[in-house]
């Protein structure tokens, strides 16, 4: 990130005028009134903190500081503390808190709202709110795969940022199998002379890593 100041600017910009225009069409200036949740997309839990002051600052101004971290910690705490263990999931972010939220809380969010803030760093954004009427199926048990995660040293984490750094943008190659895949996880086997992205679950066990252009052809690198 060049400017990471001006990057959450331009974030709060946008979620200041998504706020004005949902609130206009809703008839609602205060939209925390509305809702049990709020999620954002969170690249990591001090952007929420900053995005949530944002919007208390345009729904309820008067909040002294102790009552916007109490009404933080009520309404977006419980789904952004996962960010806290992932870190950033990037384009996958606001999925992510959403599927938190709802593995934590499960039949309890049948019937609540939940304000969400969708971003794409093009500043490309939108503010919905959602009402559950059915639960998603989805696999809660995240803390056991959370547990599966392999943790590296810091001479393989370099060499997959390396990896990353030396395939990034390319086009018409093949990924080979990565040492020690998941069987149930989707890797990067492909891409093609038009940037599509071929995708395969992993093979318990993997194979030796490839090679792109004398790289390290790792799934992470054009992800």
């Amino acid at each position: 990130m060049r400017d990471g100041k001006h990057s959450i600017d331009v974030y709060n910009s946008c979620l200041e005028g998504c706020y004005r225009r949902l609130s206009d069409k809703l008839g609602a200036q205060d939209l925390l009134s509305e809702v049990d949740h709020v999620v954002f997309h969170c690249t990591s839990t001090y952007l929420c903190r900053r995005a949530f002051a944002q919007i208390c600052s345009l729904a309820k101004p008067d909040l002294c500081l102790r009552e916007r971290r109490d009404l933080y910690d009520e309404m977006t705490g419980p789904s952004s503390r996962r960010t806290e263990v992932i870190r950033s999931t990037y384009t996958a972010s606001v999925y992510v808190i959403l599927y938190a939220l709802f593995a934590q809380f499960d039949d309890a969010m049948i019937g609540r709202r939940v304000l969400v803030y969708s971003y794409g760093s093009g500043a490309a954004s939108s503010l919905y709110s959602l009402r559950v009427r059915s639960l998603p199926a989805l696999d809660k048990d995240i803390e056991a795969l959370l547990g599966r995660r392999k943790f590296l040293p810091p001479g393989d984490f370099v060499a997959l940022c390396d990896a990353y750094s030396a395939t990034y943008g390319r086009f018409d190659v093949s990924v080979e199998a990565r040492a020690e895949e998941e069987a149930d996880a989707f890797y990067l086997r492909s891409i093609d002379a038009w940037g599509v992205r071929s995708y395969a679950p992993g093979a318990a066990g993997g194979g030796a890593a490839g090679a792109i252009g004398g790289a390290a052809a790792v799934w992470e690198a054009a992800e």
